[in-house]
């Protein structure tokens, strides 16, 4: 059987050093069937956020947007703090996670293991990965292969291989205009699920419906 565990994060920031991973859906795909989803809210730890601390103090000034102002809101999300502590605490998160994974994945099978999908799925797999090891957890290849299928890596061999001409922007919200899907901003499970359906257009040879409508001079847009 072959397992893919798609997944994407919506997080506080760009560095999984300094920031955290607030929201995490994933999916299970095996044998090109979705057979299991999850999608929840997770409080990021203590450290993140410029020593932001949940479920013990927080300070609205010590949170910064984007424009550097202390507005109370955290940055790209614009998340607020007390709607943060609503959230999931990374120790249930991580339960959660695993919970998850091993309905699906057998830890102590070596060739049980699933390849991670998603779109720049890079980003995403390195705030899950420091996501485990903030809590302590120095098993997530117990579950994947670290094998990524990017589907914006697919789009981009396409267009290297001239199959298809380039698109304005690979933005997966640009994408899913050109096939219809519909995707809801900021929301993970809406993305992944999108993503997993572009996967499935482009293998499938749905790519040439982009390569049929350049040749007759529409936009791919």
């Amino acid at each position: 059987m072959k397992k893919i565990l798609f997944f994407d994060t919506e997080t506080t920031g760009l560095d999984p050093n300094r920031n955290g991973m607030i929201q995490l859906a994933m999916l299970i795909d095996i044998d090109g069937e979705l057979v299991d989803e999850i999608n929840f809210e997770i409080q990021p730890f203590c450290d993140d956020e410029l020593d932001l601390i949940p479920k013990i103090s927080f300070d609205l000034a010590k949170t910064r947007s984007l424009n550097g102002e202390n507005d109370g809101l955290l940055p790209i999300t614009a998340i607020s703090v007390p709607m943060l502590m609503r959230f999931e605490e990374p120790k249930i998160a991580i339960q959660k996670i695993n919970s998850f994974l091993q309905k699906h994945i057998s830890k102590f099978n070596k060739n049980d293991k699933a390849y991670i999908g998603g779109y720049n799925v890079a980003f995403d797999i390195a705030f899950l990965s420091k996501f485990y090891e903030k809590s302590g957890d120095k098993y997530l290849g117990s579950y994947i292969n670290w094998k990524q299928i990017d589907v914006r890596s697919i789009l981009y061999f396409l267009d290297y291989k001239g199959t298809i001409k380039p698109f304005e922007n690979y933005k997966l919200s640009t994408i899913c205009d050109y096939y219809g899907i519909e995707i809801e901003a900021h929301n993970p499970l809406s993305d992944i699920k999108a993503t997993r359906e572009i996967f499935y257009i482009l293998i499938g040879g749905g790519y040439e419906k982009i390569a049929d409508n350049q040749a007759s001079g529409e936009s791919p847009e």
